[in-house]
């Protein structure tokens, strides 16, 4: 039997919305989503607002890492506790300058993969922060969203929390050392997270891992509060165990009632009280030592997407 040489048209392999012009071109829509990435293959100082603050010997960097293939931004801090690094995109500009604006009513995707030379003596964050010279940790803080430890609410353990908050009653859900979601998180060992928000009930994707779900730390903790509104939990989070078998990596790592993403929460909407409204937000790496010792965070790759 003969193989013709005629191929297979496909009309349509886009996502542009239907009664549009551009419906029928066979490529992706490039304005469906605000879209920022960085995989860290360069570090280029003017596209940063650093702040530094060190009472050691003065000898903080922020650097590419040698031999690495794929690009790793390495953030040390000073030898003094309560020495930091804060980075906020500018873009090339003298100030951070912020073009995410969450909106509760439209999706956003959050993806880093990241790691920590001593976890339990740090303040860190990676993730969306409106421009803050003074940032240092999650207590007393506004308008965040991303991955982070804070020294003050981990016991003394590798305890990472993932967040979306106006201000200090932080919506938090927490993994690690005392969780119900316990990963081995050794020191200077990356850890991949994501975090998923769609407004749609019921309409994400089921993970065979997923009966994995973590607590949130004592409610009387400073700072903190049980994740119970429902614009936190239908914002799902995950995290990528290495040790686990390939195809069950990645697991919910959520408070959630659903081994589904995007279940239904607390409440039948989303709150939208709880959003970081109107707050100009940019992509964010801060690292704050807690003992008398440099600490290093390495961020392999950080991606923000936004629906527009």
């Amino acid at each position: 039997m003969g193989i013709g040489n005629s191929g297979t048209s496909f009309d349509k392999i886009g996502n542009f919305k239907k009664n549009s012009p551009f419906e029928k071109v066979g490529t992706i829509d490039p304005c469906r989503f605000n879209v920022w990435h960085n995989d860290f293959d360069n570090y280029v100082a003017g596209q940063w607002e650093k702040t530094v603050v060190e009472a050691g010997s003065g000898s903080h960097s922020v650097g590419i890492v040698d031999g690495v293939a794929g690009g790793c931004l390495a953030v040390v801090t000073d030898n003094a506790n309560g020495d930091r690094v804060n980075l906020q995109w500018s873009g090339g500009e003298t100030q951070a300058k912020g073009t995410f604006v969450l909106d509760y009513t439209k999706k956003s995707y959050f993806f880093a993969r990241l790691k920590c030379s001593v976890w339990s003596a740090v303040n860190l964050f990676v993730g969306l922060k409106d421009r803050d010279t003074a940032f240092d940790g999650l207590l007393s803080e506004t308008n965040m969203h991303g991955v982070a430890v804070e020294s003050l609410l981990s016991g003394g353990g590798s305890v990472i929390f993932n967040l979306n908050s106006t201000g200090t009653t932080v919506p938090i859900d927490a993994y690690g050392d005392g969780q119900r979601f316990a990963p081995t998180i050794a020191d200077d060992q990356f850890i991949e997270v994501g975090l998923i928000y769609r407004p749609n009930r019921n309409v994400g994707n089921r993970l065979a891992s997923s009966g994995n779900v973590s607590s949130v730390p004592p409610g009387n903790t400073a700072g903190n509060t049980a994740a119970t509104n429902s614009a936190y939990q239908l914002r799902s989070a995950y995290f990528r165990d290495p040790a686990k078998p390939v195809g069950q990596q990645w697991t919910s790592c959520s408070n959630l009632r659903q081994l589904q993403d995007d279940p239904f929460g607390g409440g039948s909407s989303v709150d939208a009280a709880d959003w970081p409204l109107n707050a100009n937000m940019m992509p964010t790496i801060m690292i704050q030592t807690k003992e008398a010792a440099a600490n290093t965070l390495t961020v392999d790759y950080m991606t923000m997407m936004q629906e527009r």
